[in-house]
């Protein structure tokens, strides 16, 4: 009986936090720095098309200053930022080749030669 109190009460205790304002601006805090530390250390050099039209950010040389972004437009922007990675199945003891996709809202894992989701979460969930 205790035992089962005991875990009822820290479930309790951890919906409690996740609610708590604090504890959701720790959070946010620390997934920005998470994310800026990822931002820091893969920085690549490798140029991007300046053809794409994007309403937040200028990628060619000759931008137009009238354009400014809108505040919050990476928040509402469709798409995701992708990587190749390779992904270990400990059940088939093999390394599987996968696009890992970070969107505004959700982390996906896609198997690139099934096109199958392997792997999907909301990013409140990290």
């Amino acid at each position: 009986v205790f035992r089962d109190l005991l875990l009822a009460t820290l479930i309790n205790a951890e919906n409690a936090a996740h609610k708590s304002e604090k504890f959701r601006a720790m959070a946010t805090r620390t997934r920005q720095e998470y994310l800026k530390d990822l931002a820091d250390k893969n920085v690549t050099n490798t140029p991007i098309d300046p053809s794409g039209e994007f309403p937040f950010v200028s990628l060619g040389p000759g931008s137009n200053p009238q354009s400014k972004p809108y505040p919050g437009a990476e928040l509402s922007s469709m798409g995701a930022i992708v990587w190749a990675v390779r992904a270990k199945d400990y059940n088939k003891a093999m390394e599987i080749d996968c696009l890992l996709g970070v969107s505004n809202e959700f982390i996906v894992l896609i198997e690139q030669e099934t096109k199958s989701v392997v792997f999907n979460c909301s990013c409140r969930d990290v």
